[in-house]
């Protein structure tokens, strides 16, 4: 198993080099989403991959658009392209609830599904009422990028 981590030799990293079998299975590489560089060297010989980081504000952004949603999409583009290049057979992403959670147009009792989402311009504009309009952006425009993948 192969781990990214912004720093493996990090004390907050002990959890994982603990556990049974890390010795001799588990391998933690430095990794920085937003160089492709870094992440193409991570996913080089993996035959799949989970994606589950993206950038979660914690306070208010002067800059929504550059400081969260960008480093969100730019780190998934790094990443689907990585794995695609190296002929990656499968790739998780992970969301949360909260990129389905906020859409006032859902009709009540309908379950969610693939074509569940928040809606954006009320992220945007920070109309929602949980969790961070900012994270919810960040869960949401990702799934764009699949139809440009």
């Amino acid at each position: 198993v192969r781990g990214t981590v912004r720093d493996p030799g990090n004390a907050k990293n002990a959890h994982l080099k603990a556990l049974e079998g890390a010795g001799e299975r588990l391998e933690l590489l430095s990794a920085d989403l937003l160089n492709y560089d870094s992440i193409a060297s991570a996913v080089a010989g993996c035959e799949g991959v989970f994606h589950v980081a993206s950038p979660v504000p914690s306070g208010r952004s002067t800059n929504p658009e550059e400081e969260v949603i960008a480093p969100a999409v730019t780190g998934t583009l790094n990443v689907l392209k990585a794995c695609y290049e190296a002929k990656v057979k499968r790739v998780v992403m992970v969301s949360s609830i909260a990129a389905v959670f906020n859409n006032p147009n859902w009709p009540k009792g309908k379950v969610f599904d693939e074509d569940s989402w928040s809606d954006e311009d009320l992220c945007r504009k920070g109309e929602v009422s949980k969790p961070m309009p900012l994270h919810l952006l960040n869960l949401i425009l990702p799934r764009r990028l699949f139809s440009s993948v």
